[in-house]
């Protein structure tokens, strides 16, 4: 922290400044002198590069002799309420080498606001601006913003720059102007300043002190200067070691609003940075840290400032006891837990922790067991952390910091009793991590095990079956089965007969980790695979009335074949049949395949294809026939699944076949036989049978409505005139012969048939 008196006097700086070295003019011999030359342009160019470029302002130093500058020290007191500042030779454009400062103190419950006019700067030099606040050690400086030349030698005055800056109550400011000459020379600004005693939301005071309570850093409220506010976080003073310390800051969403957070260490270097105007949480060690809120666009107007606060979690980062004794008789389970545990981030941390089990002899029944540790891993690190839970003669779990590895780890897993060491180094990255390893002690039958973590591995095609007593209350398993890149892929077969509630199998690679559970396990699963895989086999305190037979395939897949990205032509003709299949049939074909094959007869003919076996995985791989060679044309024959010794004839002289796979799981694939036919050959295809059934059909309609139709024509007159004539006609005789028989509804007595067919077709009608 750089300190001023009350009077506004400066306290030297003493970071040496930026010299360039001379390039000697004579060096004896030849190619000594064209090396030493290279060599010190080379190192006069790097010594130029960081002498103009650096972003530490600070660093660039200030002392009495300015060079051609020709500014001073310009202090203005709290009484003065308005000024102007001015580069040097302003307005002129003329530049120098130094810096000037310019100081407007700040005074008792007013604000200062900076209005900035069109800055002509030219390369390699920079206005900074600082909050400067009054303390209890003299005055203090918040850095605020900086404002540099562009690239190109003339600046242009259009690129964004901020109009304005207001400070906070009881605050003013400090502007540095550093200058470095350039061989054209464009430089000058101006800025004005005024007090206000009052000003409609101003900045929240910069220095807050931060406790276990949440404490509010800024408000969410409208402000109208885009260049916002900066504050600076310290952490309350408290008993005990502050080693540990860390500071949680949450910045809340404003969807108008950017936040800054640096976090420097106690000599006052920076070390971590983060920016962002999303919602987020952060947790920083609580050293010096500093924060700039401001509007994302530089222009003033009414915004809605982010809220952000901030709360201290007060904590140590020792080890704690890292010599661990686990007396097996009498103790089941312990806990390692790493430094700050469960949130602290605490870096540059080196803990080893060392774990024995004592007690470890037996007596009774338990003389037929083995002692077995159960480990729970969990644990979150940098990318630059290394971690490693080993035994003398293997690394079960582990990350580097000089390979590749996830930063979260979570691992269950079984290994023999034997001592243990636990190393977690950190790095110096403020990074949110934390360690747990939970240890539990068992004594299990040793047919209950057949390997245990990382014992053996797995690299050939293997079948195998272990059988478990029923006694078996807790059963472990576990193989690594390996990768093999020459082979694309491997498949794990296996089943569990008798397995009982709460058996699992647990299988793991880089990608997936899968769980089948005892319903699943009393039949044959497929896992398909192209990483290094661990399978489990664990049975936890249950109860079985039957052995567990284990029976287990791995196989390599042999099949490295696959589809290309164009159609396959085939042509078959009448005695010349051919052959489609899919890649590497009948070895296992590959996932994610889309093959295509376009297959044509001669013209004349018809096409018959002999399915001859279909092994596809069910509803997610199938194998489609199109007419025609566009998946566009109508489509002939969906399958998926098995299919064996079918025939399936087309009428069309070209169809299109395609095979389509997903990501996972494979078969063995599909062979079909497609030979030319000619016309006058039977066909077996169930559409022609159908089409005839159906011209039989309408024949037959037809014909019945014809039927109809003639008759209606040709006799349906005479009836309707036999009828109304039998009407008419009213009969004495015939009445009274026969009134003593009973009519029908006809008129006609019931023992006597009609007299004619005319008297019959009147009966009926």
């Amino acid at each position: 922290m750089n300190t001023l008196s009350s009077r506004g006097t400066v306290i030297v700086y003493v970071t040496p400044s930026c010299k360039f070295p001379v390039i000697p003019h004579c060096v004896h011999g030849r190619r000594l002198y064209f090396t030493m030359k290279l060599w010190i342009i080379v190192g006069w160019l790097v010594l130029l590069f960081r002498c103009l470029n650096s972003d530490v302002v600070d660093e660039i130093p200030w002392n009495e002799n300015r060079g051609n500058c020709s500014c001073e020290i310009e202090v203005y007191e709290p009484e003065e309420n308005y000024g102007v500042i001015k580069s040097p030779h302003y307005p002129s454009f003329e530049s120098c080498k130094g810096k000037c400062i310019y100081r407007i103190l700040p005074k008792a419950d007013k604000t200062v606001t900076l209005y900035t006019s069109p800055y002509e700067i030219t390369e390699n030099t920079y206005l900074v601006i600082y909050s400067l606040l009054k303390t209890d050690d003299g005055y203090e400086r918040l850095f605020h913003a900086k404002i540099q030349g562009h690239v190109n030698y003339y600046y242009s005055s259009s690129d964004s720059q901020f109009a304005s800056f207001a400070s906070a109550r009881s605050a003013g400011f400090e502007i540095h102007f550093i200058s470095h000459p350039q061989r054209y020379y464009h430089t000058k600004f101006k800025i004005t300043f005024d007090r206000y005693d009052e000003m409609k939301e101003p900045c929240d005071y910069p220095i807050v002190e931060i406790g276990e309570k949440e404490t509010v850093i800024q408000r969410a409220h409208k402000f109208e200067h885009a260049s916002g506010c900066v504050y600076k976080l310290k952490a309350q003073k408290h008993d005990g070691e502050t080693d540990g310390d860390e500071i949680v800051i949450q910045i809340y969403q404003s969807v108008e609003t950017e936040v800054t957070v640096k976090a420097h260490d106690a000599s006052g270097k920076l070390k971590n940075v983060f920016s962002s105007s999303y919602s987020k949480a952060l947790m920083m060690d609580a050293e010096d840290i500093r924060i700039i809120s401001h509007r994302i666009s530089k222009r003033d107007e009414a915004y809605e400032m982010a809220k952000i606060t901030a709360r201290l979690v007060k904590r140590t980062c020792d080890c704690g006891e890292t010599t661990l004794t686990m007396d097996v008789r009498n103790q089941s389970y312990l806990s390692i837990r790493g430094p700050g545990y469960p949130d602290l981030s605490c870096p540059s941390r080196h803990c080893t922790y060392q774990l024995s089990f004592v007690g470890d002899d037996q007596e009774g029944e338990d003389k037929n067991k083995i002692g077995v540790v159960e480990l729970s891993v969990e644990g979150l690190f940098s990318t630059s952390d290394e971690f490693s839970l080993k035994s003398d003669y293997k690394v079960f779990v582990g990350t580097s910091r000089y390979k590749s590895s996830s930063r979260y780890i979570k691992e269950n897993f079984v290994i023999k009793q034997q001592a243990l060491t636990v190393e977690l180094e950190s790095s110096r990255d403020l990074y949110k991590r934390y360690m747990e390893v939970n240890v539990t002690n068992r004594w299990i039958y040793a047919d209950c095990a057949c390997n245990f973590f990382k014992d053996k591995s797995i690299g050939m095609d293997t079948t195998f079956t272990i059988s478990f007593p029923a006694i078996c209350d807790y059963i472990y398993c576990n193989f690594d089965v390996k990768g093999n890149h020459y082979y694309q892929r491997t498949l794990l077969d296996f089943e569990v007969k008798g397995a009982t509630y709460g058996d699992v199998v647990i299988l793991r690679d880089k990608r997936n980790e899968e769980h089948y559970n005892s319903m699943m396990l009393n039949h044959r699963n497929r896992y398909e695979t192209s990483e290094d895989t661990s399978f489990t086999y664990w049975r936890k305190d249950a109860n079985a009335t039957e052995n567990a037979v284990l029976t287990f395939n791995y196989t390599l897949i042999k099949n490295n074949q696959e589809c290309g990205h164009d159609p396959v032509y085939l042509t078959a003709d009448f005695n010349q049949p051919v052959i489609v299949n899919s890649p590497g049939f009948p070895n296992f074909y590959q996932n994610n395949q889309e093959c295509q094959f376009i297959v044509d007869v001669p013209e004349g003919s018809r096409m018959a294809l002999s399915i001859d076996e279909i092994s596809i995985e069910n509803y997610h791989d199938h194998v489609k026939i199109y007419e025609g060679n566009t998946t566009d044309s109508a489509l002939i024959r969906e399958y998926s699944g098995r299919v064996r010794h079918q025939v399936l004839n087309v009428s069309t002289t070209t169809i299109l076949i395609t095979f389509t796979t997903d990501m996972s799981n494979s078969d063995r694939g599909f062979h079909i036989t497609v030979t030319a036919q000619y016309p006058s050959e039977d066909a077996d295809d169930p559409y022609t049978r159908t089409y005839i059934l159906t011209a039989l059909v309408l024949i037959l309609i037809v014909s019945i409505c014809a039927g109809i139709y003639f008759y209606e024509t040709r006799y349906g007159k005479f009836r309707r005139e036999r009828r109304n004539n039998g009407q008419q006609t009213t009969g004495t005789a015939e009445n009274a012969a026969n009134a003593g028989a009973a009519p029908n509804i006809a008129g006609i007595p019931m023992n006597q048939p009609p007299p004619n067919y005319d008297d019959l077709d009147h009966f009926f009608n």
